[in-house]
């Protein structure tokens, strides 16, 4: 899950219409520097950029766009590298870029920390417990690791422990962030987030589905997943990824639930397929046994066409018989190409979120989540994404602190009820 990120600007309506004109005119200069920054992913080193391309950072405008959209996409190396040697990029801009780089590498090296401080923990506790995205591709997937930046450390440990796992990493010094757990009992949430005593973050997970709503819809076995491990060696820690199949999967079912908008899991899923791959025929197996074919078809999908993930044809006519599906999703990324996204959430965000395990759902899905954001636009003059899960002061976030000071009883019916929770 991204914290911090803004999801769109409410426009007031005294001055919507100067407003509108100012959005048109981002957006505009969003889909100008979208080539750019696919562009700088081909391959796996950056790649430099055309003179063509670089000129449009002539337009102070454009300029000014470029670390925004970077950052929004998580690329930001990519895109320094590539245009180290274009005259475009000016000192401002360039010193703008390796600044994000430094914070980058401040999070990176903050994450490894606290990956050591919970090992010990969790192996003494002698749970299975496995690291998620960030660490683990930069480690197995990327040939440069510094190209994957990450911010926060996503975990992964078995249910029937989770409850254990959170005590321990209590008393040895990690502060449980989530205080409304009447809201994380009545979604029946996948995760919960801790702080380590320097502020290192981590996700920790019992399940990759955040709702119980999702889960109803699709089959994941975790506990398989967990038992398929593979051993990796993370700066010096010897800890356990997803086997290959179950990476690809949980890359595109994580990417769908946020909108598949962002390059940097796009290029996850190219590097994937190009270093780390499994078995092609063993992914589409499992993501029919598991109902998520039509939403790793569309993942897929806008992952070859943005950043040209080597994905054989055949695999989405298998995952996605239906033709006009298919044509659904290529629609949908060309008329709202990722690379020019920048978190506001459009059709093609839409589409990826509203897919479900068979076409009817997912039709009936995206034009119910449509029509709300038509409502949202003539209302507000805003077409964004809800940001109130992350606003401490929303009772609709997980970090709201009721009057109560969040029920310890909530708390703990929550953590029985994760045990209790089939596999």
């Amino acid at each position: 899950m991204c914290v911090g990120v803004t999801r769109g600007v409410r426009l007031p309506d005294a001055r919507s219409a100067v407003a509108g004109q100012a959005l048109t005119h981002l957006r505009t200069a969003a889909a100008q520097i979208g080539p750019l920054l696919a562009r700088s992913l081909t391959g796996d080193e950056p790649a430099e950029i055309p003179e063509d391309l670089a000129a449009l950072l002539t337009s102070d405008r454009v300029a000014a766009s470029l670390p925004v959209q970077a950052k929004y996409h998580r690329v930001t190396p990519w895109v320094h590298r590539a245009l180290a040697t274009q005259p475009a990029l000016s000192a401002h801009l360039s010193e703008q870029l390796l600044e994000q780089q430094r914070d980058s590498m401040t999070l990176h090296l903050r994450a490894l920390g606290t990956l050591a401080k919970l090992a010990d923990p969790l192996d003494s506790l002698g749970v299975r417990w496995l690291v998620m995205k960030g660490p683990a591709l930069a480690k197995l997937v990327y040939k440069r690791p510094e190209l994957r930046p990450y911010s926060d450390l996503d975990v992964l440990v078995e249910r029937r422990r989770f409850a254990d796992v959170v005590s321990s990493l209590e008393e040895v010094g990690f502060r449980l962030l989530d205080t409304n757990w009447a809201l994380i009992a009545r979604t029946g949430a996948g995760q919960v987030h801790l702080e380590d005593p320097t502020g290192g973050a981590v996700d920790l997970h019992w399940h990759v589905l955040f709702d119980r709503g999702s889960r109803q819809i699709f089959a994941i076995p975790m506990a398989e997943m967990l038992e398929r491990y593979r051993s990796a060696d993370i700066n010096g820690i010897t800890t356990h990824v997803f086997d290959p199949v179950d990476t690809q999967l949980h890359l595109c079912i994580h990417a769908a639930q946020e909108g598949a908008d962002r390059l940097l899991w796009l290029k996850d899923l190219e590097q994937v397929a190009r270093h780390d791959g499994g078995d092609w025929d063993e992914l589409v197996a499992r993501a029919r046994r598991w109902g998520v074919g039509l939403l790793v078809a569309v993942v897929l999908s806008r992952a070859r066409t943005s950043v040209g993930a080597p994905i054989p044809e055949e695999i989405f006519e298998a995952l996605a018989p239906s033709r006009a599906w298919r044509r659904l999703a290529r629609d949908a990324d060309r008329l709202f190409p990722a690379s020019s996204s920048r978190g506001y959430g459009n059709p093609a965000t839409l589409l990826a979120r509203s897919t479900r395990s068979d076409v009817p759902s997912s039709v009936a899905n995206f034009a119910g989540g449509l029509g709300q954001r038509l409502r949202r636009l003539a209302i507000n003059h805003s077409w964004q994404r809800d940001s109130s899960k992350w606003e401490t002061d929303s009772s609709a976030s997980l970090f709201y602190r009721p009057d109560d000071g969040g029920s310890l009883v909530d708390r703990i019916s929550f953590f029985d009820w994760v045990q209790d929770q089939g596999d």
